[in-house]
């Protein structure tokens, strides 16, 4: 399936092209918390690499318009920025080895509840009625005390 060139949903579907500014932000972020690293730098740089390749490949053949690869291409970045936060976590935190291991669980747990469930998180998401749906209830929801607690101990 695919977007019709000119209308409105291919102009927002061109935003995808942006995505890459989120990993260079969190990438820049984990490497200078708490202090310079220059390994989990060049770690974000080959990320950064690889995505920019990809997205610049997306934009030469106008792949945005096909929701599959937009589709795919959201879901890298949005796993990419979740491993990003979960390692600055852990660095924050004084990188020990119970913590790697307890927040890595957490997300492959995330990963393999996106994937197994990827239809009704996509129907969650993208429906007109978010809130309304049974996923969309426990996503704003699980938003919600994230947002809670962050702020409680930042």
């Amino acid at each position: 399936m695919k977007y019709k060139e000119g209308t409105l949903s291919a102009k927002i579907a061109k935003n995808v092209y942006a995505a890459p500014i989120i990993i260079t932000l969190s990438g820049a972020i984990i490497s200078m918390t708490p202090n310079w690293s220059p390994l989990y730098g060049m770690i974000t740089g080959i990320i950064l690499i690889i995505s920019m390749i990809c997205f610049i490949i997306g934009w030469i053949f106008k792949l945005h318009l096909m929701i599959r690869w937009h589709a795919i291409s959201m879901m890298f970045t949005f796993h990419t920025l979740s491993l990003a936060c979960l390692l600055q976590f852990w660095r924050v935190f004084g990188e020990t080895f119970w913590l790697f291991t307890f927040l890595m669980t957490i997300y492959v747990v995330y990963f393999w509840v996106t994937y197994k469930y990827r239809h009704i998180v996509a129907k969650g998401i993208y429906s007109v009625n978010v809130r309304k749906t049974l996923f969309g209830k426990i996503y704003w929801r699980l938003s919600f005390i994230y947002l809670l607690l962050a702020g409680t101990f930042t």
